[in-house]
């Protein structure tokens, strides 16, 4: 071995003077195997970077089989990629045992990337029992190395009490931590806690402020979280079409909610065109993914023929995947089926079974429903009280039509005596909701002054707009009106538009 320039010693073992040659060789003997262990760190380090070269190629079983050699040579990195490599079964059998003993290794040597996959191994039990103690210290070790990712899943154990009790507020803190380290699940996790006041005050702002940071870091569940607090206004400036662009985004990537949303928007025509065609395929898409919602709304559209072919037996049989799960707006629909026949056995007592199971959930569609039965039921099926009972449920709720039958069964004496005061209390409420039979109804009352002051001009109005919904009778009567001058300044030509919407309101009955 050649000496560096400026040694003074030439002799090989030791000075001529009798010096310790022992001393001397034992140095010799460190400094050679310093020098043996960084050249096997250094062919580690090759090993290692000719397996991210066939790893980047595509090649995962070259990749795993460098990993290997420079995992034996002590090489952390390679340690952690063999490890990823069994997790996921990526060039080699998948193993999560292996998996873990690549990780422990990388672990021991200070790895904060290993010791957070350690924890993740004890906290849902790969490779190793399940234990959520030991899942806490390996995400404490990372954390403290100041691992992102370890303090969302210390956050995550506070939060659902798992190995430690349950305490928000540290909760809080920790996914407070990550979230400011800009961990886009730590920032949706935290928008959560903003917008229901988990471990903190109800802030609509600032859970828009994190979803938002969360979402353009394409975290789809903070972009659905997004889209819903523009959808109400909380926070952020009520906007269906912004709501509707996040909605997309997140859909996009497969969130099931915001498939079935967008498709609510796409059917009603929110914040997006109409597009009866759009909305089935996303429900179509939620429904693959079991959303009870979407196979309900699917099955109203394979029912109605709306955007898809009209399929009564595919609309049943969606019907019933959300009834199984106690859905009620499903209940009603399959219910209205079963009187029909359509797509399934015409059976009264199963539509009357499935709508007390909607009736029990306080659902008023099906109140009204069975109400309607009951009044119109042939034989001992009718009833009368029963009927009103209902009635009264689902009026309370605001549901326009059961107001409207309310208040007709306050006038015909059905299940109650004749009470017009309470039947213009009903109408006027059904007429603020939308109920169009409700106008005319109250026209009437104006024109005869039936429960009200006698006012032939309110009662034109009234006529009027139902008429302009297409209601023959409110269009003939408008007509009339014009006639006679009656509420309405005499105008034959108007009389003579009327009468001719209503003539053609008739023959398309």
């Amino acid at each position: 071995m050649q000496l560096a320039a400026g040694a003074v010693d030439p002799e090989p073992y030791g000075s001529a003077s009798g010096s310790d040659d022992k001393g001397f060789l034992q140095k010799l003997r460190t400094a050679a195997e310093s020098c043996w262990q960084s050249l096997l760190q250094l062919k580690a380090t090759f090993q290692r970077v000719i397996g991210n070269y066939y790893r980047y190629a595509g090649n995962d079983r070259s990749a795993g089989e460098f990993y290997a050699l420079a995992a034996d040579g002590g090489d952390v990195d390679a340690q952690n990629w063999l490890g990823f490599l069994y997790r996921t079964g990526k060039g080699v059998a998948k193993d999560d045992v292996e998996a873990m003993r690549h990780f422990r290794r990388a672990a021991e040597q200070g790895s904060a990337y290993a010791q957070y996959q350690l924890g993740l191994g004890y906290k849902y039990g790969w490779g190793v029992a399940q234990d959520f103690s030991e899942s806490l210290a390996f995400f404490r070790l990372a954390a403290e190395q100041g691992h992102t990712s370890s303090f969302a899943e210390l956050g995550e154990h506070f939060y659902e009490g798992q190995g430690v009790e349950q305490d928000l507020a540290e909760a809080v803190r920790l996914f407070r931590q990550a979230a400011d380290r800009g961990d886009a699940w730590s920032q949706e996790k935290l928008a959560g806690f903003y917008y229901h006041g988990e471990g903190v005050e109800v802030d609509f702002a600032e859970s828009a402020r994190l979803y938002g940071l969360a979402a353009d870091q394409n975290n789809a569940d903070a972009q659905y979280g997004l889209g819903y607090l523009h959808q109400l206004g909380k926070g952020v400036p009520q906007d269906d079409r912004a709501a509707a662009r996040w909605y997309r985004l997140a859909a996009e990537q497969g969130d099931v909610d915001a498939q079935y949303e967008l498709g609510r928007f796409h059917y009603h025509g929110t914040g997006v065109e109409r597009d009866y065609a759009e909305a089935a395929r996303l429900f179509k898409l939620a429904a693959a993914q079991d959303h009870v919602r979407a196979h309900s709304h699917l099955g109203h559209m394979y029912k109605t023929g709306r955007g898809i072919r009209r399929d009564y037996t595919e609309a049943a049989r969606l019907y019933r995947l959300a009834v199984e799960r106690g859905n009620a707006y499903a209940q009603t629909e399959l219910a209205e089926l079963h009187f029909t026949g359509h797509g399934v056995a015409q059976s009264n007592a199963e539509a009357v079974r499935l709508l007390k199971l909607a009736v029990a959930q306080d659902y008023a569609r099906a109140q009204r429903v069975l109400a309607r039965h009951y009044t119109f039921a042939e034989g001992a099926e009718r009833d009368h009280i029963e009927a009103l009972r209902l009635l009264k449920l689902a009026a309370e709720q605001n549901d326009a039509d059961a107001q409207y039958l309310l208040a007709m069964a306050y006038i015909e004496e059905r299940g109650t005596e004749k009470n017009i005061e309470r039947a213009v209390h009903w109408l006027r409420l059904a007429a603020d909701g939308g109920q169009v039979w409700s106008y005319v109804h109250l026209a009437e009352m104006y024109d005869q002054g039936q429960g009200v002051d006698q006012d032939p001009e309110e009662a034109a109005r009234m006529y009027r707009i139902a008429a302009e919904r297409g209601i023959a009778v409110a269009q003939a009567k408008l007509g009339q009106a014009y006639l006679s001058g009656h509420g309405v300044p005499e105008d034959a030509d108007e009389a003579k538009k009327w009468f001719g919407k209503a003539a053609k309101s008739y023959r398309r009955k």
